[in-house]
């Protein structure tokens, strides 16, 4: 899809007619439609280092702000706190789970200082010697967003590119049964989960805000006589057939900052609600009367 067809792009009241569409030849073709569903996912791929896959550029939010669609909460992008940093473009997510069963951030000189403990007191705990200590009293165990934010602080003191996230503690059999598709990864990397330290860093994961919906997915219009740069600014009305779900779409049920998996139970109730909201306008459309049954079909001119 290259972009939405509006009814009347001029009109005050904003109506979608179909799209615009890109063949695999280069050729743009139109496709009518009176509902259209925007289920096109967040815009990673914003920033540098991301989770996020290729297709996450944020063109379904895009086409539908370009139609008049209003959108909230843009300012709130969650980044994953732990993702496997190598310089690769996209990197690998390491699951927040692998720090609830017991992994530690540590900086180099942390795990030194760990090291050096050690010797003297084997019993000596990694959490004591972690940078996150100074930030939360729960240490690696604090929310993703205080953990990104700690990362962050952490890499522009030092200058480095990473952190790292130690496991050698725990028992590597678990955490590879635990975790086979992370211990898979480390070891083409030439890293062995429960053994060497995993270099990780921040990288954007989730965009909370979106296209501003109601409770059944239907987009709101924005104020078109408002000057505000954000598009946030609803209007008292929907763009009619417009619908977005998902990632494209802010619902408000994740506040500022999205709880993990909660998106997945969000993406199952608004994708039905949206499916039957989506059914009852296309039965209600198709009972409107084409305006020459109404009188006002104009002289041809040849």
């Amino acid at each position: 899809a290259l972009d939405l067809i509006l009814d009347d792009r001029d009109s005050d009241e904003r109506k979608i007619a179909g799209l615009w569409c890109l063949n695999s030849d280069g050729s743009v073709f139109t496709l009518p439609s009176r509902a259209v569903l925007i289920a096109t996912g967040g815009a990673g791929q914003l920033w540098r280092h991301t989770t996020n896959p290729s297709v996450a550029t944020g063109d379904g939010i895009t086409m539908a702000v370009r139609a008049g669609a209003a959108v909230a909460d843009l300012e709130f992008a969650q980044f994953h706190p732990t993702a496997y940093s190598n310089g690769d473009s996209n990197p690998f997510l390491i699951s927040e789970a692998v720090r609830g069963d017991g992994a530690v951030l540590m900086t180099a000189e942390d795990l030194d200082n760990w090291h050096q403990a050690k010797q003297t007191d084997s019993s000596a705990d990694p959490n004591d010697f972690s940078f996150m200590r100074q930030t939360d009293a729960r240490g690696s165990l604090a929310t993703r967003d205080i953990v990104a934010r700690a990362i962050d602080t952490e890499l522009k003191r030092s200058g480095r590119h990473h952190v790292l996230l130690v496991t050698e503690h725990l028992d590597a059999a678990h955490l590879a049964s635990r975790f086979p598709n992370i211990a898979n990864k480390m070891l083409k990397n030439g890293l062995k989960i429960g053994i060497d330290a995993i270099p990780v860093a921040p990288a954007a994961h989730y965009i909370v805000g979106g296209l501003a919906v109601n409770e059944w997915g239907e987009v709101w219009q924005r104020d078109l006589n408002s000057d505000d740069p954000t598009f946030s600014t609803k209007s008292d009305r929907l763009v009619d057939g417009l619908f977005a779900i998902g990632e494209t779409a802010c619902t408000g049920l994740h506040g500022a900052n999205r709880l993990a998996s909660n998106s997945l139970l969000e993406a199952v109730v608004f994708s039905h609600r949206s499916g039957v909201r989506v059914l009852e306008w296309l039965a209600a459309a198709a009972q409107e009367k084409p305006t020459y049954l109404n009188g006002e079909l104009m002289d041809l001119q040849t």
